[in-house]
Formats: structure tokens, sequence, C-alpha cells
């Protein structure tokens, strides 16, 4: 009767860890995307990065959720993957055309510019470190996020608030 009891404790475990795992994903995920879209015009990276990002989370669970802010590590594993994803696209487009502007619907549309148009015009590291201080995380979690130094948040979001600034003005 020992090992039954203990086998039914185990599998309590493991269905509260399913249930926290599911909490976090439907929690999570909107977040992680919204970072991402905020770093580039084209979403097809957005999606499968966010989503192969939340399947190595599911693999650490059990150590993950330990975590402060589990969400931080899975945004950053999120930000890493659909960087090497875009670079390894730009050397096959290199390769294969020419690697020249490629516009995407923010800047081509007409009309008035909103505010996330406006993120996804700063460069990559600024229009991560803008959303991520939108969704609440501080100057030094946002470098833990990024791997960058606390300063070097502090001197995106400056910059950033300029840029929009001017980018906004320009619209009205």
């Amino acid at each position: 009767m020992g090992s039954r009891g203990a086998s039914a404790r185990g599998a309590h475990g493991v269905r509260a860890a399913e249930e926290s795992f599911e909490q976090f994903y439907r929690d999570c995920r909107p977040r992680i995307c919204a970072v991402l879209a905020s770093m580039t015009d084209d979403t097809r990276y957005v999606e499968d990065a966010a989503q192969e990002a939340l399947v190595k989370t599911r693999e650490l669970w059990s150590r993950i959720r330990g975590y402060d802010k589990p969400e931080a590590w899975t945004i950053k594993v999120a930000v890493r993957l659909m960087r090497a994803w875009q670079a390894r696209d730009l050397r096959q487009t290199a390769l294969t055309e020419d690697a020249g502007s490629h516009r995407g619907p923010a800047e081509e549309a007409a009309g008035r510019l909103d505010l996330h148009a406006a993120i996804r015009r700063l460069s990559d590291g600024n229009a991560a470190a803008v959303n991520l201080h939108l969704l609440g995380y501080s100057t030094a979690e946002i470098a833990g996020i990024l791997c960058v130094e606390v300063d070097a948040v502090k001197t995106r979001l400056s910059r950033s608030r300029k840029a929009l600034k001017a980018l906004l003005s320009e619209e009205e």
C-alpha cells in the first residue's frame, strides 16, 4: 500500500506541473508574441519562435518553474531563436538575390502610424527593450533577457523615447 500512495502522490505532482505549465502557456504566449512582433515585420518568425521557446520551456519546466520569472527565460530563448533564424534567412537571401530593403507592411502602408508600428521601426534591440518595458520588466530584468548591461538598456530606452516621439509626431 505504501508504494501505491507514493505513486498517487507522484501522479498528482505530474498533474500539478502540467496544469501550472498550461496556465503559464496561456498567460505567457501572447506576451512573447508581442515582444517578438515588436522586433520584426515578418510574422512567420513570431509564431514559430514563440512556439519553439515554449516547447523548450516545457521540456525543462520542472526546473524553470522555480525561477523568479520563468517568462523572462522563455522570452530570452524566443528572441535568440528568432534572431538566429533571421540571420540564417538573411544569409540565404544574400546568396540567391539582391538583399535590398524588404519593407514590411508598417513601412509600406499609407495612413496613420500607430505606436506598435513605430516600435517596429526601431532597431531590434531598442524595440525589444521598449516592449519588455511596456510589459512591466525592470531595466535589470530587461538586461538579463537581452544579455546586455543595465546601462545599455537605459540608453536604448532613452533613445527609443526620442525616436518614437519623432516618429509619432511625423504622422500628425
